[in-house]
């Protein structure tokens, strides 16, 4: 794979998009962390492959495109506990 400026272009860009989504997100403090996220966070990327591929049997190439969807989520609240103070309580599944 060769690395190109534009690709190095988006990832920079990426994460500027990143640090200025954080920035805006809504936090609070909770018995289990002091700065928890009181908002969604959907972040998707999608990666795009292209490269020519030889046919070994008739030589003749042809272009194959590669497409992967990648989507990360961060919930908000996501630390749940019950409602007891006990400090080695596991948080529950909702």
């Amino acid at each position: 794979m060769t690395a190109r400026a534009d690709n190095l272009e988006y990832f920079v860009g990426g994460l500027a998009l990143i640090r200025q989504g954080s920035a805006a997100r809504a936090t609070s403090a909770t018995k289990l962390n002091d700065v928890s996220s009181r908002s969604h966070a959907i972040f998707v990327i999608i990666v795009e492959q292209q490269h020519v591929q030889q046919d070994p049997d008739t030589g003749a190439s042809r272009e194959v495109f590669t497409v992967a969807k990648l989507n990360f989520v961060d919930l908000a609240g996501s630390e749940r506990v019950c409602a007891c103070s006990n400090s080695s309580a596991l948080p529950r599944a909702r």
